[in-house]
């Protein structure tokens, strides 16, 4: 989560945009999907029967992974609707670009 964290999006440009909230979903769908494994799943279950201290701060790092997680998920599917256009905007004559938009806007809302 450290390092999501303090990774960021190379540029403003919308499709380095797009790109980090891809990456971030897969990264955290991995961490999440460990965190579901057996041997995972028994450890914790394991210090939730001990009362350990470490157990409560392991739910919550798990509970924000999946925030984080959904987030970046809703962020990239939301963002997909939108890369094409991206592209067509960076890489097309104005005169594509003008007749892009509209649809583009339709998209969106």
């Amino acid at each position: 989560l450290h390092s999501q964290k303090e990774d960021a999006p190379a540029g403003d440009d919308p499709l380095n945009i797009i790109e980090y909230w891809r990456r971030r979903a897969r990264v955290l769908s991995v961490l999440t999907e460990k965190m579901n494994e057996a041997s995972i799943l028994r450890a914790r279950e394991v210090l939730t029967q001990a009362k350990q201290i470490v157990s409560k701060q392991l739910e919550e790092v798990y509970a924000k992974l999946v925030r984080q997680r959904d987030e970046a998920r809703d962020n990239d599917r939301f963002l997909c609707t939108l890369e094409q256009y991206f592209h067509n905007l960076s890489n097309d004559a104005f005169s594509v670009v003008a007749e892009a938009f509209p649809s583009m806007l339709e998209s969106i809302c």
